[in-house]
């Protein structure tokens, strides 16, 4: 069996059939790259269910509804509309030709980067442990 990477998460949430639970675990017992990617999923399974849910606020579906009634008033309709769009569209074409290009050794950089975090099945995990890192709180809808 090749590496199973596209069944390993659902290995750790036991949604596999009896036949390929028990091909994955074959691979498993001889794959020490696929045992860590396990270990790493179960890993992140366990944090996740460490994270505690927000309770909304109980006032919270009155609110979502007065502010669609408050949005569907506030939306502009008619010609003018079309026409601050398509304004808008030809203003951001125009600009277009004049945004430089990257350089050679940007693009380069960017697809070295692009390989290397697909190249883990974690590598979105860590992307996205990264992005939250540096976003800080900003990167969440919480008030």
């Amino acid at each position: 069996m090749r590496h199973p990477q596209d069944l390993l998460s659902a290995y750790v949430d036991g949604v596999l059939s009896d036949r390929e639970a028990a091909d994955v675990a074959a691979h498993l017992a001889e794959c020490q790259a696929c045992r860590e990617t396990v270990a790493d999923l179960r890993a992140v399974r366990k944090l996740l269910r460490t994270v505690r849910t927000p309770e909304p606020p109980a006032d919270l579906p009155a609110r979502l509804l007065e502010s669609v009634g408050r949005t569907r008033r506030a939306v502009p309709a008619g010609r003018w509309a079309v026409a601050a769009a398509a304004l808008l569209a030809s203003l951001l074409l125009a600009k277009l030709p004049w945004i430089p290009a990257p350089s050679d050794a940007v693009v380069r950089d960017l697809r070295e980067h692009a390989k290397a975090s697909t190249a883990h099945p974690m590598g979105d995990v860590g992307l996205g442990s990264l992005l939250s890192g540096l976003l800080g709180e900003r990167g969440t809808d919480e008030p």
